[in-house]
């Protein structure tokens, strides 16, 4: 009978073995998936930081781009002769576009509803080629280069940028 008693013990033994092993087994499997889930969780973190410094490095660059811009805008203004003009319409002939103005001279005035006046002094057909870039106002602080159809339906005040008498570029002028 002492083998059999033994016998007895060394079974309920084991399935109590049995049981906390499955139990210790169940334990591992949640916590594996809860350590996957982290894992995953982690994965998209860092994925997020990597965006956020992605952003933040573009946001650095168009910020730096704009103050060089603001700059490169300023020593344009101050070293090549500009000339301002009234766009009344613009028609494409052949390989060039023309540009039918009246030149301008903007004169401060605090007592107009803009701060100036324009005086106007001499009509003119301008003829400019497809390689000379033109700027217009996209906002009333952002310009983007166009396509010459898109100036064709413009008026308003431009500059016009001139090296030794030849337009280089044209630009729009914000008029508040």
């Amino acid at each position: 009978m002492a083998g059999c008693v033994n016998n007895a013990s060394s079974e309920e033994v084991n399935k109590e073995l049995e049981k906390n092993i499955n139990r210790l087994q169940d334990s591992v499997l949640k916590m594996e998936e809860k350590i996957d889930a982290q894992t995953a969780t982690i994965k998209k973190l860092e994925e997020r930081i990597a965006s956020n410094e992605k952003t933040s490095s573009l946001i650095s660059d168009s910020y730096a781009k704009k103050t060089d811009l603001t700059y490169y805008d300023e020593l344009i203004s101050q070293t090549m002769k500009s000339e301002t003009a009234i766009l009344h319409d613009a028609k494409i002939k052949g390989d060039q576009l023309l540009l039918r103005i009246t030149y301008a001279e903007k004169v401060d005035d605090d007592q107009a509803p803009n701060g100036f006046n324009l005086n106007q002094f001499e009509d003119a057909t301008l003829s400019i080629d497809k390689k000379k870039p033109i700027y217009l106002l996209e906002t009333p602080s952002k310009l983007v280069r166009v396509e010459w159809k898109e100036v064709m339906n413009e008026s308003g005040l431009i500059e016009l940028f001139k090296n030794d008498g030849e337009v280089v570029f044209i630009r729009e002028i914000y008029i508040p």
